[in-house]
Order: structure tokens, then sequence, then C-alpha cells
């Protein structure tokens, strides 16, 4: 990630099977599959190196893309 952006701005992207995370005006994106288990409806985070100040965090929640009639 270029680090002459004085500010890093990171989307993620989370649903039942997979985590997409996008950087660096969407330059940078990493999908990552996983499996969570419905009732676990919370998150963290820790940085590995350097220093990090959380300026905001917002979350939505999306209704579903399919319909019910497709989910058949």
């Amino acid at each position: 990630i270029p680090k002459s952006e004085a500010t890093l701005k990171l989307r993620f992207f989370v649903d039942r099977n997979s985590i997409e995370i996008f950087a660096a005006s969407d330059q940078i994106y990493v999908p990552i599959p996983v499996s969570f288990a419905p009732e676990n409806a919370s998150y963290s985070y820790r940085i590995l190196q350097g220093e990090a100040e959380q300026a905001r965090i917002d979350t939505y929640e999306l209704r579903s893309a399919w319909n019910k009639e497709m989910r058949r």
C-alpha cells in the first residue's frame, strides 16, 4: 500500500462466506473465504506492525440480493 497517503481508507464487505477488503482507492483487493457461525455478529481487529488510529467505523446491514423465488 502506498505510504504517500496520510490516511488509509479500508472498505470491508463481509457476508456468510467471504470477507472482501478494498484499499488504496480500490487499487488493492483482497478476497478471503471464510465460514461464519450465524450467531456470531461481532468483529475485532488488531495492528501487527506500526501504529494506527481508528478514525471511524461505519457498518451497514444489506438486504439479500436474492429474492424469495430465486432461493427455491
